[in-house]
């Protein structure tokens, strides 16, 4: 689980953008979870493997459209809380 802001202003469609890419790469990796955007900041929940979630996470650190990312927490889980993005 974690919080980021955005680094700069987008538009609706960037963000829709953003969803959507979150979509279809979830998907592929089977990474389930939540997405949620307000006021300019993320929250996201992730679960999976966890070798795949730390790239992820390493791939959203480095995203020039996130700052102040804050890792809220991680832990094992023997089952999925959250249904597939798909």
């Amino acid at each position: 689980i974690y919080v980021s802001e955005l680094a700069e202003s987008l538009s609706l469609t960037d963000i829709q953008n953003i969803w959507s890419a979150s979509i279809r790469n979830n998907k592929l990796t089977h990474i389930h979870g939540l997405l949620l955007f307000k006021n300019n900041n993320f929250l996201q929940v992730l679960e999976g493997d966890r070798e795949i979630l730390t790239q992820l996470f390493f791939k959203v650190k480095n995203d020039k459209r996130h700052r102040k990312i804050k890792l809220l927490g991680e832990e094992d889980i023997t089952h999925f809380e959250f249904t597939p993005w798909f």
